[in-house]
Formats: C-alpha cells, structure tokens, sequence
C-alpha cells in the first residue's frame, strides 16, 4: 500500500458502522469502505452509534483527535409508517422522533469536538430529513447508500476531503456587537455563523426569545448594494418562508433605545453567530459582561 500523502496523514477519521451479519451485502459494503478509508486516512472503527461514540471522541488525546465522523443513523421501528404522510409538520415531528436518540449522540459529539459529520444512510437524503439531520444531531452531510460500495466510497472521501478543509478555515470567535442607534431602533449587524443558515429549530428559538420583548423587533438581509428582505422576529413564517442562509449578513433592528433593548440586540447577535441552531448560545455577552463587573 503506498504512503498516505502529507495532506492526510495526519487526519484520523471515526468510521461508526452497523453490525451486518458476514453473509449479507452490507457487511461486504462495509469491509470495501473501511478498506477505501484506510488508504488515505489514519481510521478508527467502532460498531454501532452509541454513547461510546461520545466517550471515545471526549477522552481523545491530543495526538489522537478526531478530524471528522462517518456514521450510520439508525432509527425507530415507527419510522416506516411516516413515509405517506403529507402534513409537514406532522411528518417532521414523526420523523425527529424516530431518529431523536442518534441524533442526539451526534449532537454530544459535535459540542464537544466541532468536527464534520458524514451520515452514510439508506434512508436517503430528502429535503426534509437532510433539514432535521443538521438542525438536531448537526450533521454536516448526507450520503445515500447505494448498491455500488466503489461509488458510495469516493463520495464519501470526496465529502470528507471538502468538510475537513472548510472546517479547517472556520472563523474564530466573533468580537462584541457594534451597537448603533437609528431612529428609535437599537441595531447591529452580523455575519451569519449558524451552520446551514436559519432554519425550523433556530427560527423558533428566535421567536421565542424575541415574543416576550415590549416592542417590534425585525431583521433585515444585508448586501453591498442594499437592505432588502425584512423579517419580522415576532413570526416564524417569515423565515421559513425566505431562509436566512449561512455567511449572509443580517441586520438586527429592536425597537426601544434603552437597556432593555440593547440586551436583546446582543443577545440575537449571539445566537446567530453561534454554529449549531441547537447550542445557541443567546447569553454569551451576559457572560462577559457579567464577568467583567467582577
């Protein structure tokens, strides 16, 4: 086997796979991608996603941390039945529920260590469940399993070989909000942080942090050219309907010149530039300020 280039040699992948029995075509599958990996990367294996998973990335030393996760998600038996329902909603709420306990695993996962998750999954990469995967247990990327292994093998090192070079250039921690006034509005402006952008679960932690507030509070897209797009952080619809994405620029308005709303502009600012809509961080600068009256 040739020397693993410069490039890779020092990236050690965690490969999570399902215990196949040795007769069947997903252990061979398996076997040909484990094999696949072994010849660029420094690869470790575990059987089944489980809380072991967690341990194992956690007590990782210093010369042993993990570079990213390929793993299987499995899920309940309830999830079978959820394919012909056609309310959204409800379909979302079945489907999270089916895959909550692995998604919760991965989640562990990437607070503890922000690396890319892959999920190799034959349950396909619908919009839908591609949206619950990265909302709730923040996976990076879906795979859709194939009868090809060849194939599904260089997706998943093309994949990986992207994912770990973007992760590699993440931005580090943002500098407190520049706070202005306007009219009778406290703003800001900020940089999309949140992985995958604005979706169901960071949009309804917004509205729930901004329903209490006394006044409006909106948001507006931000380019070179011009201010377009106004949201209204009071109602979800809005940013389902035209999704903040991930890198745009948000201007944040919260009417009310006085502490109360100075807060609030902080506290939003923090949550989107947060990486993961399930640790959004709204109290960070609580924290520092707090802090620094110490």
């Amino acid at each position: 086997m040739e020397e693993k280039s410069l490039q890779y040699q020092n990236k050690r992948i965690l490969f999570v796979y399902r215990n196949y029995s040795p007769e069947s075509p997903g252990y061979k599958a398996t076997v040909h991608i484990i094999e696949y990996l072994k010849e660029r990367y420094d690869l470790v294996t575990h059987c089944n996603l489980d809380e072991k998973v967690v341990e194992f990335i956690n007590t990782a030393g210093p010369g042993k941390k993990i570079s990213a996760l390929v793993t299987h998600v499995p899920y309940k038996d309830s999830v079978k039945s959820l394919y012909p329902v056609s309310h959204f909603m409800y379909e979302r709420i079945m489907l999270t529920e089916a895959y909550q306990e692995s998604l919760l695993i991965l989640r562990k996962t990437k607070i503890l260590m922000d690396i890319p998750i892959i999920a190799y999954t034959g349950a396909g990469n619908f919009p839908l469940l591609a949206n619950i995967f990265w909302e709730v247990g923040g996976v990076d990327q879906i795979i859709a399993k194939t009868a090809d292994p060849k194939k599904d093998s260089k997706e998943i090192m093309n994949v990986l070989e992207i994912l770990i070079q973007n992760y590699e250039k993440l931005p580090g921690p943002l500098p407190e909000p520049i706070i202005k006034i306007e009219g009778d509005y406290t703003t800001t402006e900020v940089k999309v942080n949140l992985n995958a952008g604005v979706g169901f679960t960071s949009a309804a932690a917004i509205v729930k942090e901004c329903d209490d507030y006394h006044g409006d509070v909106s948001m507006k897209k931000v380019n070179s050219a011009e201010v377009t797009e106004t949201y209204n952080a009071k109602g979800i619809l809005d940013f389902l309907s035209s999704p903040i994405l991930e890198g745009e620029k948000v201007a944040i308005l919260v009417k009310g010149l006085d502490e109360k709303a100075e807060r609030l502009v902080k506290r939003l600012y923090a949550a989107f530039s947060s990486r993961y809509p399930f640790h959004m961080d709204f109290g960070k600068f609580d924290k520092i300020q707090a802090e620094e009256k110490i």
